[in-house]
């Protein structure tokens, strides 16, 4: 996983641990930020098992985006 999508994932943790309130700019932003990892996810295509680090961003980007 790139230095970016780590560095965003864990911006959104952060705030999502924050005992602040959110803004509404902050979590449309979080979302947009997710969907785009999301989208770039469905774009790679990796063999099962083959790679590590695809399957922890998987199931991270699947865990914020349940939240």
């Amino acid at each position: 996983m790139n230095t970016y999508s780590m560095n965003e994932l864990k911006r959104i943790k952060m705030m999502l641990l924050s005992n602040e309130q959110p803004s509404f700019e902050a979590i449309d932003s979080a979302i947009g930020e997710l969907e785009m990892m999301k989208m770039e996810k469905e774009q790679l295509h990796y063999a099962e098992g083959h790679n590590f680090t695809a399957a922890c961003r998987n199931f991270t980007i699947e865990i914020f985006t349940s939240v």
